[in-house]
């Protein structure tokens, strides 16, 4: 960090970046993606050499290009093995459309119906 490096609170950098939104920041502290910050207890900053480092790292050349960043993000994904999801369990409304249909069959059956 270089003496003259300052550190914008979250409230200040939309007004040096006004399309950097305070709301947008938080919630990128949360999700990820955002520009790296700093933490001193309940105080978030960013360094104005580390915000300008990200939107460098951000550049896109046309609106479809998905710039450096999406790449780098895309080769770290497909590194990783995709997770499983696992099963989805039996709802409330799938049990009784079960039992619906055990019921109707049962009155087919008693009727003298074919199944």
């Amino acid at each position: 960090m270089k003496a003259e490096d300052p550190i914008l609170e979250t409230h200040e950098v939309p007004k040096r970046y006004p399309f950097l939104k305070k709301n947008w920041l938080e919630k990128k502290r949360c999700t990820g993606g955002g520009p790296p910050f700093v933490r001193c207890g309940r105080k978030v900053g960013y360094r104005l050499s580390d915000l300008e480092a990200w939107l460098d790292e951000n550049k896109h050349r046309t609106t479809s290009d998905p710039g450096p960043l999406a790449e780098k993000l895309a080769a770290e994904a497909s590194v990783k093995p995709r997770a499983q999801k696992p099963p989805r369990a039996a709802s409330h409304e799938d049990k009784r459309a079960d039992e619906g249909a055990a019921a109707r069959k049962r009155v087919l059956v008693h009727a003298g119906g074919s199944t």
